[in-house]
């Protein structure tokens, strides 16, 4: 059903803008490092550590600063597959269960490099498995994601926002660590937090 084009740990030296790209595959990205931008198809995507990105084929790539990441690029065999979840995902940054997201990428790109050295329709029926886990996941938080009118521009921020909660939780913080992560004002990092997740 797919076809690995490219899976592993990636890092990027670059410390201004990498080369425009245009992809040929989907590609999902779980980022580690903090503090650093993309630019799919002329809009701007502030990621952080945790930050699960995906992209379509036929998007035009560039990364700004450099970085680390788990990358998989992949292409799909199953058309409706295909249009019923690879096309219906944005391109956009998921704030998911970046633990549990991890050990699956690396559980994959193991399974993948075993059947690459010792390839076995089993190796093959894992390694599917394990991709179909990881896109349907993804499907699941984008349906649950809200992201209308003017929200929709600051998804990524909020996304940002989430992680920064969820990696700080142990400790006093407030309203201004928070905007400050998401590179809002914290009267506006409120208003727009409460339009996207629906809590304040």
């Amino acid at each position: 059903m797919f076809y690995i084009t490219f899976s592993g740990y990636y890092l990027s030296r670059h410390r201004e803008k990498i080369p425009e790209r245009k992809s040929h595959n989907y590609e999902i990205e779980l980022c580690t490092t903090p503090n650093f931008q993309s630019v799919v198809d002329g809009e701007l995507y502030n990621r952080a550590v945790g930050n699960i990105f995906f992209t379509k084929p036929g998007a035009t790539r560039q990364t700004i600063g450099e970085f680390e990441c788990y990358c998989l690029h992949f292409q799909c065999h199953d058309e409706d597959f295909c249009r019923k979840y690879l096309d219906q995902l944005p391109t956009q940054i998921f704030n998911i269960d970046t633990y549990k997201y991890t050990q699956c990428l690396k559980e994959f790109v193991f399974i993948h490099h075993r059947q690459l050295n010792e390839p076995s329709e089993e190796n093959k029926l894992l390694r599917d498995a394990k991709l179909t886990t990881l896109i349907l996941e993804l499907y699941d938080v984008s349906r649950t994601q809200i992201s209308s009118g003017e929200s929709s521009k600051y998804a990524n921020n909020i996304a940002v926002a989430c992680q920064y909660i969820n990696d700080h939780f142990k400790e006093p913080i407030g309203i201004d660590e928070i905007a400050k992560a998401a590179m809002l004002s914290p009267s506006f990092t409120y208003v727009i937090f409460k339009k996207v997740t629906g809590m304040t």
